[in-house]
This record gives structure tokens, C-alpha cells and sequence, in this order.
């Protein structure tokens, strides 16, 4: 049986990150955060970003929050330069 890696990142608010100095094995990365480098090192198969709805910009209803919400961080994604490797 082939095994599957997964990894699954939970966010909290991408807006107030700061650039910090990943490390991993000898492999270092300066950035907002360690997502990048970890989905480099470790070339996991699925990927899974889990966040927060309270990040939502807009909505009426739960399902209006959640879409609004997952487009602020498929924003981050894109501007972190992680969006294309999710995507893999």
C-alpha cells in the first residue's frame, strides 16, 4: 500500500505577520511563513490550510462568511507565493 503525506496548516490572521527566519534540516527561509519551505523539504502530497471565519470581510449568511473568508487567505496564498504550489 502507497502511503499518502499530508499536511495541514492551521492560520490564524496573515495580515499581521511579520518576516521571521524559518529553519528546517539545514534549509533555511526568510518569510511569513514556514509553509513554503515546509511543502519544499517535506513534498507532501495534499495540502490543507485550515482557517479562521472571523476573518470574513462580508456575508449575511454562514456560507457567505466562509467564501469570504476563504478568499482572504487564497489572497495570502497568492501574495506569499504559496497559491501555485497548493495547487500541486
Amino acid at each position: 500500500m502507497q502511503s499518502l503525506k499530508i499536511l495541514i496548516a492551521t492560520w490564524g490572521n496573515p495580515k499581521i505577520w511579520g518576516e521571521a527566519e524559518y529553519i528546517l534540516d539545514s534549509e533555511r527561509e526568510k518569510a511569513r511563513t514556514s509553509l513554503k519551505l515546509i511543502k519544499r523539504k517535506v513534498n507532501p502530497d495534499k495540502t490543507v490550510v485550515i482557517g479562521l471565519d472571523t476573518l470574513a470581510e462580508e456575508g449575511l449568511t454562514y456560507g457567505e462568511v466562509r467564501e469570504s473568508a476563504r478568499r482572504v487567505y487564497v489572497n495570502y496564498l497568492r501574495e506569499l507565493g504559496i497559491f501555485r504550489m497548493m495547487l500541486r
